[in-house]
């Protein structure tokens, strides 16, 4: 606390607001659900670009890329194109973690080549998802594809 005197937990408030923000949760999630028909339309058109495949029912928060064939390796150039059409990218979670540099700093025993998240640490990157109707940001999308892929 700042101040000597003062004992604020806020925690029945911050229960009782997210009792209410719970009720939405369906909502949210069949929105995002309808966004991933859209972006898996969208991505036949950029077979390259291997995208996530469903195998449950997933609440799809975003979207993960990963550069294949001639586009592996493009990386960088990928992001550069996104952030110009305004579109954030980020890593897909934090890549191959073992060739993060805080692993010098840790006790760890050497693991054997990681081909499958050296891929993804390379070659993939993640978009975010929202619940309400994305039809801007799919067009803007496919048009920042349709340059990189040039």
């Amino acid at each position: 606390m700042v101040l000597p005197g003062y004992n604020l937990s806020p925690l029945e408030l911050e229960g009782a607001i997210g009792s209410e923000q719970l009720k939405k949760v369906p909502g949210i999630i069949q929105g995002r659900r309808e966004n991933h028909k859209t972006f898996a339309s969208l991505m036949e058109q950029f077979p390259m670009l291997k995208t996530q495949v469903e195998i449950g029912e997933s609440s799809w928060f975003g979207f993960s890329l990963i550069l294949t064939e001639t586009l592996s390796g493009r990386r960088s150039e990928l992001v550069e194109t996104l952030t110009k059409y305004g579109i954030a990218s980020r890593p897909i979670v934090a890549g191959n973690f073992t060739r993060n540099p805080v692993m010098r700093h840790l006790k760890h025993t050497r693991l054997p080549a990681l081909s499958n998240a050296d891929q993804v640490h390379e070659n993939g990157l993640f978009i975010g998802n929202h619940h309400y109707q994305m039809i801007k940001e799919f067009n803007l999308l496919e048009s920042a594809l349709r340059e990189f892929h040039k």
